[in-house]
């Protein structure tokens, strides 16, 4: 997978790191082999948009979908995590 941009809510890019999704889903409480078929399942969907940056309010909203395919529950805990890190 190419370098991708994560463009963040204050306007900065970051390069996608595919550690630190792994973390945030496992601090949500997928399990590791939850949490390695997301991150595949997202990093197939970013090849696929052909771009060189998204934003990563769209990237949240895509994990939290397919997390709750599998687990509603770690999706939640992940939305809430994801919105406490926000506001930190």
């Amino acid at each position: 997978m190419r370098v991708l941009q994560i463009q963040k809510k204050d306007g900065s890019s970051q390069d996608y790191d595919r550690r630190k999704l792994l973390t945030s889903l496992i601090r949500a409480q997928a399990t590791p082999e939850q949490a390695m078929r997301v991150a595949t399942d997202i990093e197939s969907w970013l090849v696929s948009l052909n771009v060189q940056v998204v934003k990563s309010e769209e990237i949240k909203a895509r994990i939290v979908e397919d997390l709750n395919k599998i687990n509603p529950n770690a999706a939640h805990a992940y939305e809430v995590y994801k919105k406490a890190e926000a506001q930190s």
